[in-house]
């Protein structure tokens, strides 16, 4: 176990620059470690009670639904969903956390609401009605949302009913492809785009980013559509649009990023464009499957890299050692495409394992070491 990596981080300048001792700075670790598990042990305590208590009252109320009156079930819900509004506008004492598990919880009820209703009064409409009209009804709890997952959700939500919505046009596939990748498009190029008039944004910027980049991961660099069957007009000019206006808004607001962010997310939408414009080409021949493939693995390498890089210089790890992680695993099955082999089997799988082992050594051993390079870099 170890103590939060930013305090880690404070006691080792403080000790440095000898506000305190090394001593001293032991004794605070010491001291955070042993608060930090008695704190964790009573939490996951709590939240095992608290999920029986809650799973009780659910198998309570599943197990007698149809004798629930109708008045009574949408009482409950409006007296839970005004006493939880009014905990969260009216309690001075909520804290950051509790705050936002009302708004998560209001979020959820609403959604809730929604199905209560129409099981209630027989509505029956397409699902994307239903989804349209809860990301209208919690818009204004997203926006106050004190972290990402407000956000996230909403955004996640919103994503459904546009799926579900062309899914109920019964549009072609290239259509359909050509629609959603504008509207990711839209959503990543608004996230890097300015907001400094609304602070609370800043959640919305950051998983509208990781919801594009992972977006177009999937439909270029990571080939989850045969190109051949779908790329048509409409989808090259939607991809190569989206690609071209994200870059330039990147490149209009040069004080919002650094040379570094610019440069890496350059590089990710460049390997994203030379996909979508070469692979058509090769189509199914076998005699190109090879080139293909090696093509393939070289734009997915540098364009996922340029990726990862780009979002760590948004300020998002996390999506850094996802992309770190999607690397290793295309590398490996294009290895696998190759020595997969009938004869050569044992010794592929043998040594698949041993580089798999030798990959998990090597970021356990290198990945402060490369965090830190980065961050020196950024501020560099």
């Amino acid at each position: 176990m170890s103590i939060n990596r930013k305090l880690a981080q404070k006691l080792s300048e403080w000790s440095a620059l000898g506000l305190i001792s090394p001593e001293q700075a032991k004794s605070i670790e010491r001291h955070e470690l042993e608060t930090e598990s008695k704190h964790g042990f009573i939490f996951a305590i709590s939240l095992l009670a608290a999920c029986c208590i809650v799973l009780g009252i659910v198998a309570l109320i599943a197990s007698n639904w149809a004798e629930i009156p109708a008045a009574l079930k949408l009482s409950v819900f409006f007296v839970s969903f005004a006493g939880l509004s009014a905990l969260l506008v009216f309690r001075e004492k909520n804290t950051a956390l509790i705050s936002e598990v009302l708004r998560l919880a209001l979020m959820g009820l609403v959604f809730g609401g929604i199905g209560l209703v129409a099981q209630i009064y027989h509505l029956h409409s397409s699902p994307w009605k239903g989804l349209a009209f809860w990301s209208g009804c919690t818009i204004l709890l997203a926006l106050s949302s004190t972290s990402i997952w407000g956000a996230g959700l909403w955004l996640t939500m919103s994503l459904f009913a546009l799926v579900s919505y062309l899914d109920s046009l019964h549009l072609h596939v290239t259509m359909d492809t050509a629609i959603f990748t504008l509207c990711v498009g839209a959503i990543g190029i608004l996230a890097t785009l300015p907001w400094k008039r609304f602070p609370n944004l800043i959640h919305f910027r950051k998983v509208g980013f990781v919801y594009a980049s992972l977006a177009t991961v999937v439909f270029t660099i990571l080939t989850g559509y045969r190109f051949d069957a779908i790329m048509d007009m409409k989808v090259y000019v939607s991809l190569l649009s989206m690609f071209f206006l994200w870059g330039l808004a990147v490149q209009l607001t040069p004080t919002l990023y650094s040379p570094q962010f610019r440069m890496t997310f350059f590089t990710f939408l460049f390997a994203a464009a030379m996909q979508v414009v070469l692979l058509p080409f090769f189509g199914e021949n076998p005699e190109t499957n090879i080139l293909r493939k090696l093509l393939t693995t070289l734009l997915f390498t540098g364009g996922t890299l340029g990726l990862g890089l780009s979002a760590f210089y948004f300020g998002s790890k996390r999506i850094f050692e996802l992309t770190c992680l999607f690397i290793f695993t295309r590398l490996l099955i294009f290895y696998a495409e190759l020595f997969m082999s009938l004869s050569l089997t044992g010794f592929a799988l043998i040594s698949m394992g041993i580089i798999i082992f030798a990959g998990l050594w090597a970021w356990h051993k290198w990945k402060n070491v490369i965090f830190a390079k980065l961050e020196k870099k950024s501020h560099g």
